[in-house]
């Protein structure tokens, strides 16, 4: 069972610490950089849209080409979809350059909140709201074809393709002969907690404080 893991999801598989060291030097820096130095009210109120605005539409567009990979009637999806890949590699270029920002902004003002909620720990807003912009990892899940239980499960990459992942399901049927699938999931417990950025400002916002709760 192992070697058939290892082989089908040779460079799929979730780093959680490599995540982890770059998430905390990254909020680290932030610490002695600073990213709101300057920033008026208003102007962090319109980046935080903007953002979020963009990250929609990065999800929109990866939702088109997902689609178009898996649609038969489709012959070069890689052709039809090259105006999509092209928008969607400039957003996310954009959404790279600005996400500490708009994290820096949403962790500022849930800070201010909990401390008007009195949820301080000796007069200290702790954990301090710490989160990153980013996909949760999927997960692969094993059972025995005759009855549900989980066997094993593996974290995945978060851009792991229908293209991949049947060909790790399809896999493990064939080599194993075990249920095998692969799903999304809805979050992961770390710290700097991890937070989907595509779904628009109150539930980008209720999701932020729900995982500081899970912390707190």
């Amino acid at each position: 069972l192992e070697m058939s893991l290892d082989r089908l999801t040779a460079g799929h598989r979730f780093d959680l610490t490599t995540w982890e060291v770059d998430a905390v030097s990254g909020k680290v820096m932030d610490l002695v950089q600073d990213p709101l130095r300057g920033l008026s009210a208003e102007q962090a109120r319109a980046d935080v849209r903007e953002y979020l605005r963009l990250s929609n539409r990065a999800g929109e567009l990866a939702d088109e080409i997902e689609r178009a990979y898996s649609d038969p009637t489709i012959g070069e999806p890689e052709d039809a979809t090259r105006n999509q890949r092209a928008e969607l590699a400039e957003i996310r270029n954009r959404l790279a350059g600005e996400a500490r920002t708009v994290e820096a902004i949403l962790e500022r003002q849930l800070s201010e909140q909990i401390e008007a909620a009195g949820l301080t720990t000796a007069g200290l807003v702790w954990p301090p709201p710490r989160f990153r912009f980013t996909e949760p990892p999927q997960m692969l899940v094993l059972s025995p074809r005759d009855r549900i239980e989980r066997l094993r499960s593996v974290d995945l990459k978060s851009n792991l393709d229908s293209v991949d992942r049947d060909r790790i399901e399809q896999g493990m049927a064939l080599e194993q002969n075990l249920s095998s699938y692969v799903t999304g999931i809805g979050g992961y417990g770390v710290y700097p907690t991890m937070v989907i950025d595509r779904y628009g400002l109150p539930w980008t916002a209720e999701t932020i404080a729900h995982e500081w709760i899970h912390n707190y």
